[in-house]
Formats: C-alpha cells, sequence, structure tokens
C-alpha cells in the first residue's frame, strides 16, 4: 500500500522532473574589498603565543553575577565614555588573576 502524502501530494516534483526544468546557472560571485582586521581587544595578547591564537571560553554565570557584571560595564561606560565588553572585563580579571598567582609559590592542593 503506498503513503499517503498529506496535502504536500501536487507540490512534490520528481528530482528527474525538476533538474529538466530549471537549468543550473552559478549566481555571480560578489568581489568586496579586503576588510581590514579588527584590533585585538585590550588585555589580549597582539601576536599569537605557543598556543596557537585566541581560544573561545564559555562562562555560565548565575543571575545575580551576571546583573553585577552588567552593571559594572554600564557604570564603565559613563565614567570612560567607551563601550566596555563583559569579554574585556573578564580577560582583565583574569589576567591580573593569573599574574598575581604566578607571583606566589604553588601551593599543594
Amino acid at each position: 500500500m503506498a503513503k499517503p502524502r498529506g496535502d504536500l501530494g501536487s507540490l512534490v516534483v520528481p528530482k528527474a522532473a525538476a533538474a529538466q526544468a530549471v537549468p543550473h546557472a552559478a549566481p555571480p560571485t560578489p568581489t568586496l574589498p579586503p576588510r581590514p582586521l579588527p584590533e585585538p581587544h585590550q588585555g589580549e595578547p597582539a601576536q599569537p603565543t605557543q598556543g596557537g591564537g585566541p581560544k573561545a571560553l564559555t562562562v555560565k554565570l548565575d543571575g545575580a553575577a551576571y546583573r553585577r557584571l552588567r552593571r559594572y560595564c554600564q557604570d564603565q561606560e559613563d565614567a570612560t565614555g567607551r563601550r566596555v565588553t563583559h569579554q574585556e572585563v573578564m580577560v582583565e580579571a583574569l589576567v591580573a588573576f593569573l599574574n598575581k598567582r604566578s607571583s606566589q609559590p604553588p601551593q599543594n592542593e
């Protein structure tokens, strides 16, 4: 028994018939001028280090911490007059933390 096609039966076109009905032509490829590379964020290394290029990380914050981060960024934008992103704040804080930890002797864990 053949499967019922539902309401789309009249819209279905077999592959061979569709290929014959519409000749394929590649659309013209637009040529765009090269875009300048973006400036690195403050706190990120400008040149790739031993580990290669930048690595992406995802951080999950609870609602209270996220609101505090948003409020801090907004306060910094109001004070400096320039946009401050969450990423900039977190990279700056992480670099400061790692610099502080590297100046201390390692602790046994």
